[in-house]
Parts: structure tokens; C-alpha cells; sequence
């Protein structure tokens, strides 16, 4: 059986998925629904990031959208847009309409029993691939004996200098590109969507604040070793949660703590650092190189420069809110580099780029 689905509330966030169709099987989707005021209506859903068009136009009535599908998928959306739907009510709306409700977007847990108590009532089915979390093993093993397992799997890392740079849609990329090739690909996604795109999600104790950071590098170590055990993948890739290091005072990007932390469990082999715009010279990644060594135990950078720029001139301190698409970018400047150095419009190049590195590597015969 195949669920007709219409995506809301849809924005930027849903695009990597959208675009790599990593969803699951039985879902087929209709329509796209952003709510009024956004500014998404009337456009197809891939002029939102000026990227290539997919043939599927985004609408704004949700009510009338509703007598096209019998499943409604809400989707967690962009942490900067400002105006957030009263999702709750929508979702009663669709129940009431006969709908089942399938959610990525993060619910309480009041608000989860309250629907599923109304979908069964209703004879609808309810999913929340949000609160299915991949738990993980905690690597007791490991931290008992608190050693750091090596792993014989070549690891591919992404990491974002900040959020919102697409990294997500290069985990995505990435796991196709191997897999089309034959490999049997793991993926730990930065997202907490494991079982929605056919992945693993991030183990929730990486942000258990009542676990120290010293054990969380060993039960990640012992979480990534179990993985690799139980699934015997030919290549993992690892999506690091948040960004690298602080833009300013206003935009943290939580500090880099998490990828500092990620890189202490599991050593890259290969890594892809996903960056804003910039006018980028062969100075910037030179001194990027230094950090992602010393820093982040990564040698051997790949970069990725998405569509996406900072507005220093509408606010004096740029936040989460001054991230603006920018619709033409140029890496002119970049010599040095170019062989390491890809815009995202040139995802093909890098993906050969780095599956050409894996292959140097002698170490992996796999490949």
C-alpha cells in the first residue's frame, strides 16, 4: 500500500530529502504545503534554495490540500523561520479529515499520546519517526575498559562550519553515490531521522546532559563498533550535529562541541567540511586545513561551498536569522585548492573527488 502524502509545513528543510527521494517506500508524495506567508507558494519546491527545479509546485491552502491525499506528513522545518504554524491544530484538522499523520516534526510526549490515542479512535495510522530514536548501545565494553576501539571500515565525515550549509543533503548524496556503486553504505545522520530516510540517527546520549563528555566519547566509540559489528558495512559515514566553531557571540553553532567529541570516538579518514559563501582565497582554507587537523583529527579536507551567505549589513551582530540564499557564487578566487574545493552545484565532481581519495588509500582495499 501506498500513503498519498502531502508534506507541511514544507520549507528549505525537507529539500534533501525531497531531492533524494531517501524516504520511506510506501510513502508516495503529492503535494507540497507551505503556509501563507512564507513565500513559497506558486513556486516549484526547488526555486527555494535557486537549486534545480523538481517538477512539484508548492501550494499554501492546507485545507484544500487535504482532499488530495489520505496521509499528512509533518515535517520539522528550518530553525529560522520566525513564523511557526500551530502544528498541533493542523494536525486535529487532518485527523478530523480522516487523515493519517506521520510526523518528523519534534512532539512532546503529551502531545504524542494525545494523537495517538485520537488516530487509533479514529482507525488511522500515526507514525512519529521523530521519537524513534537510535539509542544505541552505550559501549559499556568500552567504557569499562575505557579504550578507544579502531575500526577497520573507511570512514567518511560531514561537517558543517555552521548550520544550515547542507550538510544534510550531502550525507544524503553521499550515501547514494556509494551506494549506486555497489557499496554497502552506513550512514549516522546529524538528524534525528534515522528511521525516516533508511539510516541511523545520531544516539540520543550525545546530548544527555547528565553524561560526561569523557563518556560519551567512549559509548560513541562503543556505539559506532557495535554498528559496524551487527552491519558490516564497506563504508560509514558520520553526519557531526552542529557547527565547527562560533561565529560570533549571537550565533554559536553550539560551540563545535559535539564534532570535537565525535572526532575523539571515531577518527575521519575523509572529511567533507560544508561552508557558507564566501570570497574564498587559498589563505582561508589553508588556515581551515591547520584546525581541522589539530582540532578535529581530519587530514585529508574536502570542501563543499553551498548557496547560502551571511548578511552582515541587515543586523549589527549576524544571528540565526541573517542566513540569505545568494543566487549566483563564484570560487574564481581559489587556485591551490580547486582540486579540494567544489561549489554545490558541482556534487558530482566532489563525490568522485573523495571516492578517488578512499581509493589512494591502500588501506582500503574495499574500495
Amino acid at each position: 500500500m501506498n500513503y498519498k502524502t502531502i508534506v507541511y509545513p514544507f520549507d528549505r528543510n525537507f529539500l534533501p530529502i525531497l531531492r533524494s527521494k531517501q524516504y520511506p517506500l510506501d510513502i508516495e508524495i503529492v503535494g507540497l504545503v507551505a503556509p501563507e506567508g512564507w513565500g513559497f507558494a506558486g513556486f516549484d519546491a526547488g526555486a527555494i534554495d535557486f537549486g534545480a527545479a523538481l517538477d512539484i509546485e508548492v501550494t499554501s491552502n492546507f485545507q484544500q490540500q487535504l482532499a488530495s491525499c489520505d496521509t499528512v506528513l509533518f515535517v520539522e522545518i528550518d530553525h529560522s523561520t520566525e513564523t511557526l504554524p500551530d502544528i498541533k491544530d493542523s494536525i486535529n484538522l487532518a485527523i478530523d479529515a480522516q487523515k493519517n499523520i506521520f510526523c518528523t516534526y519534534p512532539l512532546s510526549q503529551t502531545d504524542t499520546e494525545e494523537i495517538s490515542e485520537k488516530c487509533k479512535a479514529n482507525r488511522l495510522e500515526f507514525r512519529n519517526y521523530r521519537n524513534e530514536q537510535d539509542s544505541g548501545a552505550k559501549g559499556e565494553l568500552s567504557y569499562r575498559s575505557k579504550k578507544i576501539f579502531e575500526l577497520d571500515v573507511p570512514v567518511l565525515m560531514c561537517f558543517g562550519l555552521m548550520e544550515q550549509v547542507d550538510k544534510f543533503q550531502t550525507q544524503l548524496s553521499f550515501l547514494n553515490f556509494f551506494r549506486e556503486k555497489g557499496y554497502k553504505t552506513e550512514l549516522v545522520s546529524s538528524r534525528n531521522l534515522g528511521r525516516f530516510i533508511g539510516a541511523n540517527s545520531m544516539p540520543s546520549f550525545m546530548f544527555d546532559n547528565g553524561m560526561s563528555d569523557e563518556e560519551k566519547v567512549y559509548n560513541f566509540n562503543g556505539y559506532i563498533v557495535d554498528l559496524c559489528i551487527k552491519t558490516k558495512p564497506d563504508m560509514l559515514i558520520i553526519g557531526a550535529p552542529g557547527g565547527l566553531i562560533p561565529t560570533n557571540r549571537s550565533l554559536s553553532n553550539r560551540f563545535g562541541i559535539c564534532p570535537f567529541l565525535i572526532t575523539r570516538a571515531v577518527i575521519p579518514d575523509i572529511s567533507v567540511v560544508c561552508l557558507p559563501y564566501e570570497d574564498f582565497k587559498d589563505e582561508y582554507f589553508k588556515e581551515f586545513d591547520l584546525m581541522m587537523k589539530y582540532r578535529f583529527s581530519s587530514e585529508n579536507n574536502f570542501y563543499s561551498v553551498s548557496n547560502l551567505v551571511l548578511d552582515y549589513l541587515s543586523r549589527a551582530v549576524p544571528d540565526e536569522h541573517s542566513i540569505l540564499h545568494a543566487r549566483q557564487c563564484s570560487l574564481k578566487s581559489i587556485n591551490s585548492y580547486k582540486n579540494r574545493v567544489f561549489h554545490i552545484t558541482e556534487r558530482d565532481a566532489l563525490m568522485e573527488a573523495v571516492f578517488e581519495g578512499f581509493i589512494e588509500n591502500a588501506a582500503y582495499s574495499v574500495l
